[in-house]
């Protein structure tokens, strides 16, 4: 008997742990330079951030302020960098096979030599593959039972196939 309940126990412990470290949600730290040419992108982030926003904790450091220059040290950035995105910690990302950098302005926005190479919707394809990885045991289940037809990522219920691109669903 006693067997029993200390495995209950044990049982109870674990699957209680996990589900709270399934409920962790992903750190999205953003570096910006506060000027006029950069708002709009800005803005646009932000809006992006906003689908996820159970999902994610934003942080937003002003390269300018006090703040941001602690940020920077702790990043090991000392060059002049109008804008740099991380998620889960890291900058680099890799994209449909594609590594991407989320530094600079997005491509076609803001001044030429400032462009970074990645757009809006990489950042959002980011945040997708980031926010699929905290999902737990529901969501594995749904895919399992065939709840496969979607017509956009928000309602998809097969991430673990199609990884966003619903048109595979």
């Amino acid at each position: 008997m006693k067997k029993i309940i200390f495995c209950f126990i044990v049982f109870v412990l674990v699957t209680v742990g996990l589900a709270a470290a399934g409920e962790q949600k992903v750190s999205v730290e953003i570096l910006y330079m506060n000027h006029g040419p950069l708002l709009s992108t800005l803005q646009d982030i932000d809006n992006a951030c906003a689908q996820y926003k159970d999902k994610i904790t934003v942080s937003r450091y002003d390269f300018d302020s006090p703040e941001g220059e602690r940020f920077m040290r702790k990043k090991g950035i000392s060059q002049h960098v109008p804008l740099m995105i991380w998620i889960a910690g890291k900058s680099d990302v890799s994209i449909k096979g594609k590594e991407i950098k989320l530094s600079g302005f997005p491509t076609g926005s803001g001044p030429a030599f400032f462009q970074g190479k990645w757009t809006i919707d990489d950042l959002r394809n980011a945040l997708n593959q980031a926010t699929r990885k905290k999902l737990g045991i529901h969501e594995l289940s749904l895919y399992l039972e065939g709840n496969s037809s979607s017509s956009s990522p928000d309602n998809c219920k097969c991430f673990r196939h199609c990884r966003g691109d619903c048109s595979l669903c």
